[in-house]
């Protein structure tokens, strides 16, 4: 019985250095997935309860009957979090490709009807100088449609996309300032 005490307590009592390096593995497998940047939340969360546990293990490291089960749980539930922050990341970073995407497509739709609405626009002398002005505003619309496109290409697709709903509002706006110049033209006509 004696034996087996011993057994028992030695067994309990290394530091569980194999679950220590599997839990920071999949911290790593995270951390390699972007999950700092698309799931910071859950990311932040597994890193504290990492740092938490070990440093639990350093304490219990002094003591004269060591036991890690506990901490060996908690580890093996770390690797569980890390993965799940991992896919977490990985979801959301194909909804905003998606996103970015999408609203890449609008944009583009958008220039091309607001180059087409130039060309139905009144071009009397006022208008002309108004409708150089949207002319220049749609092509620096395109120029932020490229700039983004080179940000999502650098995989930054956050800003990518950040950038393309920008060039987006600006391209509604002046689809929505030719709609109206155009109707109150054919109005008074």
């Amino acid at each position: 019985m004696t034996i087996g005490i011993i057994v028992f307590m030695t067994s309990c009592g290394k530091v569980p250095q194999a679950e220590i390096d599997n839990a920071q593995m999949a911290i790593e497998n995270a951390r390699s997935a972007e999950s700092e940047l698309y799931a910071p939340e859950q990311f932040a969360i597994v890193e504290d309860s990492l740092n938490a546990i070990l440093e639990k293990i350093e304490t219990r490291k002094s003591k004269f009957f060591k036991s890690f089960g506990d901490e060996k749980t908690q580890l093996e539930g770390i690797v569980l979090l890390a993965d799940e922050a991992r896919m977490a990341a990985e979801t959301k970073k194909q909804e905003i490709i998606q996103d970015y995407q999408s609203v890449l497509e609008q944009v583009n739709n958008l220039i091309s009807e607001n180059k087409s609405l130039l060309t139905q626009a009144p071009k009397g002398k006022e208008g002309k100088l108004a409708l150089q002005a949207i002319s220049n505003d749609n092509s620096a619309v395109e120029e932020s449609v490229v700039l983004a496109g080179n940000t999502f290409a650098s995989q930054q697709y956050i800003s990518a996309l950040e950038a393309i709903k920008t060039a987006h509002e600006k391209a509604l706006a002046l689809n929505d300032e030719l709609k109206q110049v155009i109707a109150k033209y054919n109005k008074a006509k």
